[in-house]
């Protein structure tokens, strides 16, 4: 029963791809570079998104401004 299944489940998902790849294909240029453009930024909102809430980039930046503060004390002495 599982056998059946999956191969279900993998004739539809390459019939899916496919489709989409049918769909690209049929886009005029213009289409094409503007679904482009939106992946583009998608993966750059992305990557903000994951170093704004990074805790390795939140602990980075932590000890960058303790290093600072003491630099400025230091220097006020």
């Amino acid at each position: 029963m599982n056998k059946i299944l999956d191969l279900e489940k993998a004739m539809m998902e390459k019939f899916d791809k496919a489709d989409a790849d049918e769909k690209t294909r049929n886009m005029s240029a213009a289409e094409r570079l503007a679904l482009q453009e939106e992946e583009d930024h998608a993966k750059e909102v992305q990557g903000r998104f994951i170093q704004k809430f990074s805790p390795a980039w939140r602990k980075k930046n932590k000890n960058k401004k303790k290093a600072s503060k003491l630099s400025r004390k230091k220097n006020r002495k």
